[in-house]
Formats: structure tokens, sequence, C-alpha cells
């Protein structure tokens, strides 16, 4: 054996021995338990009418322990909120998981004509140990050119996905099937007009919703979606969004009326310059689900003849004024339903008089404009049941003693007229010696119990010697600062 031969044996057992001691190689996970967290591209493209683009970020190298990363999308050419939405999310893996988290970004179709544009997405902050390895994605969206919609629609239409750049006031009196994904981009002070035998079929899904907007990302800059007089079948809104309509004196972005039937579903009416949605007294609705935000005059003016055909499942809140307004001069309720408690005040404005069996759901809270009443006859009832934990409220808009009329029921005589755990303030008129914030006349029949009857400028509550209610009505509730006092009994 030569010495360089010796040499080189030598040299392998010493490193070998080397390893030996050291013990095993260090792999990823030992290095990184909690793992690395980065996306799986670091470049994508997406059609500006895709809708939305899709970002993988994976979990590397380890699993040990929760660990979460913040995500966070930056402009750059593309603009949040006028090419894409943006997003800021936590992204969470639970100890032992390392499936691949996806991001949804919404992306939004203008008309204009322009190059490519570009935004990034980026992640930051991990935690419990894990580090970010390819922190940014940047995604650049391809312009794609709009179809211009300029006649009025008299024949059944389908609108598949795609970009549709609307530039006059359109009537439809056919059929209109929106595709999934279909984005209807309407110039100022334009919009759609539906009419007999009209009908809408916007069937978007949560990933590809049907998007109706305006030109330009501005409160009121187009009219709206109308329907009147479409009753002859039912329009279908799903997975809807109507946004930045409310122009040229719209009542709002959309409007149902003179006996429309429609279904209403897991939509979205936003920033409008008016209400998020208008009802009218006999629309035919299913309305479940959706979303009225962002509205300068509240989340929708509706029908006191519609109320009971919203939900308590959708959102009403982060508009201008969070209400639901209630004008009687719109007509009351005539036929039985029950108004459920929504997440904002009913705002009633006028002389509110049901013809029929009117409930309203525990937690529900009626807000009255100035001289504004409740007022029934025979042939109608109220049945207002709240509980401890969820009372009723009728109040005035403002604290004031006799800022509105209060609730009378004079001749309805019926079983269903209930009253428990109700809050009445602020009622009784001018104060007169039949003013009250709760007035009973004629041969009313009602159960009241475990209410608070408060702030009357008249009585508490005032009762003709022809009324039956219960025996024990000043001890079953709680009255307190009624001008007059708690109760009157006519002789």
């Amino acid at each position: 054996m030569t010495e360089r031969t010796v040499r080189s044996v030598r040299k392998t057992v010493a490193a070998l021995v080397l390893a030996a001691l050291a013990g095993p190689a260090c792999d990823d996970e030992s290095e990184n338990p909690a793992g690395v967290i980065g996306f799986a591209q670091e470049a994508q493209s997406v059609a500006e009418n895709a809708g939305y683009v899709d970002l993988v970020v994976q979990r590397n190298g380890g699993t040990t322990g929760e660990v979460t990363v913040r995500v966070a999308t930056q402009a750059g050419t593309a603009a949040a909120g006028a090419d894409f939405e943006a997003v800021s999310m936590t992204l969470t893996w639970a100890d032992g998981a390392d499936a691949p988290a996806t991001v949804r970004v919404p992306i939004r179709t203008d008309v204009l004509t322009e190059p490519a544009e570009t935004f990034t997405v980026v992640l930051s902050d991990p935690t419990n140990g894990a580090v970010v390895g390819r922190a940014t994605a940047v995604v650049t969206i391809a312009d794609t050119p709009c179809t211009e919609i300029a006649e009025d629609i008299t024949v059944d239409t389908t609108f598949p996905r795609g970009c549709y750049h609307v530039t006059d006031n359109i009537t439809v009196t056919a059929t209109v099937t929106a595709e999934a994904g279909a984005t209807f981009v309407f110039d100022q002070d334009v919009g759609f007009y539906f009419d007999t035998p009209g009908v809408l079929r916007a069937l978007g899904t949560a990933e590809a919703p049907v998007l109706f907007t305006g030109v330009e990302p501005i409160r009121g800059y187009w009219e709206s979606l109308e329907f009147y007089n479409c009753a002859r079948s039912q329009s279908v809104l799903d997975h809807v969004i109507i946004e930045y309509a409310g122009g040229d004196g719209a009542c709002g972005g959309l409007m149902l009326d003179n006996g429309t039937r429609a279904a209403v579903r897991d939509s979205v009416l936003r920033h409008s310059a008016a209400y998020g949605a208008c009802l009218g007294r006999d629309v035919q609705l299913e309305w479940a689900r959706n979303t009225l935000t962002g509205n300068a005059s509240g989340a929708a003016d509706v029908s006191p003849n519609a109320a009971g055909q919203l939900d308590a499942a959708s959102t009403y809140h982060g508009n201008d004024h969070d209400w639901v307004r209630l004008d009687a001069d719109r007509g009351s309720p005539t036929v039985d339903q029950t108004w459920p408690a929504i997440d904002v005040e009913y705002r009633v404005a006028g002389r509110l008089w049901p013809t029929a069996h009117l409930t309203i759901a525990a937690g529900a809270e009626l807000v009255f404009e100035q001289d504004a009443e409740i007022y029934l006859q025979s042939g109608a009832a109220l049945t207002a049941v709240g509980t401890a934990a969820s009372p009723i409220v009728f109040r005035g808009l403002e604290p004031t003693a006799g800022y509105w009329d209060g609730v009378e029921l004079h001749g309805s005589n019926s079983v269903d007229n209930r009253f428990e755990y109700v809050t009445i303030s602020g009622g009784g008129a001018e104060g007169t010696a039949w003013d009250a914030n709760l007035r009973l006349g004629s041969t009313t029949r009602i159960s009241v119990t475990n209410c608070t009857i408060t702030n009357s400028a008249g009585w508490g509550v005032w009762v003709a010697n022809t009324v039956t209610v219960n025996a024990d009505l000043e001890t079953a509730n709680s009255f307190s600062a009624n001008a007059l006092g708690a109760v009157y009994r006519e002789p």
C-alpha cells in the first residue's frame, strides 16, 4: 500500500469517526421544528374578469406546535378597491398540521383599457418559532375587454362570466340570466329597470358573485336595479353584490315594488348614496342572509307591510344611519306577520295602523319619530312578547316625554293581544287626560305583564271601563316618571 493510499484511508476513517460522534445529520425539522411558511409560487397571473385569484401558502420542514402567520395585500400599479379587494387575515396551522392554506383575493373588473397591473401579497409575523420563507407573491392582472349594453332587453338573454359595460338606461321585459362571475359596470346615472314580464336570474356563488357596480367607486354613481309589476315569475338574486348605486334620486341600490316577486339570498348591498334596498308594500319576498352596509340613508326603506319578510340572520349595520325605516305612508300591515329582531332599530314614521295580527319578536327595538304611533282597531292584534334577557323596546327618537303618541288599542278584542317584557317610554303626546304610553280603549282585550312603562307625558296606561285587562296590571309591571301617574282606569 502506498503512502498516499494510507493517508487517504486515514482521512476516510477520521471522517467516519467524526460523523459517528456528531450523531445523525440535522434535517429541516430539527432546525425549524415549527416549520417554514411561504408561498408556493412567487408570481401568478389572473384575468381581470376571473373574479378572484387563489394563492397557496405552505408549511414545510416542521409541524411542532400551533403556528400562525399574517397575510396582507399591498397595492402596486393595481389599486385596492379599484382593481382588487384588499385582504388582511391570519392563517393558522394546528400542532402536527401541514396542509396547504389558500388565500383568496377578489379581483375587480373595470371598463378601462389598460396595461397589465400588479399587486403583492405579503406574509409576516409568524408565531411560535415558525419562520417565513417565500414571503411575497406578485399577482399580475391582465386586462379583459367589456361587452357594451346600450339597448333595451326584450328577448331572453344570458350573460356568461365576463364584463358588461352598461352605457344607457336599460328597460328589461324578458328574462335576463347572469351567470356566476358576471360583472355589470354602469355609467353615471344609468340603471336596469325591470317591468312586466321582466325577470332577473343572477346566479352567483360565494367564490364568483354576480357584481353590479359603477365605473367609478363613488356612492350614487349609477342609479339602481328597479323592479315594478314583476309578479309573473320570481326573480332570483343569489350571491349578488350591488354597490355604488342610489344616484339620480333613486331610493336605493335595489328597488322592489308593485307586487314584484323576488328571492334575495346571500347578497351584499353596499355603498349606496341612499338606502341599500327599498321594498314596497306588496312585494312577495324571500330574503335570507344578506348584508346591507355602507349605505348613506340606512340599511333599507321598507313598507311596514313587507317588514315581516326580513330575516334576523341578515346584517343591517355599518351604515351612516343604522336603521331599517318603516314609513306608515307606504302602507301598514294588512297580513299576519312577525317583525324579527334585527341588529339595528326599526325607525317608525307616521301612524302605524295594522289591520292584521302583528307580532314583534323578542329583542326588537322600535324607535318612533315625532308624533308617530301604533294604532289598532277591531280585527287587528298585537303580540309583543320579549324575555328578561331580550326585551322589546318601544321608544321615541328623542328621550322627551310625549315625543311620540304611544300605543293605542281601540276595540281590539283578540286573545293575541299580549305585552310581556316590553319597555314603552316617551309617549303620551300632549299629556292630556287621556294620553298615555299605552292607551286601551273601547272593548279591547289584552294582557300586560313584566313591562316597564316610563316617561309618558300623560299616564303610563289609560284603561277604558269596557277593557278586559289582567287585574294585576298595576303590580305586574314597573311604572316610573309618568307625568299624570302610573295607571288611569275609567270609572
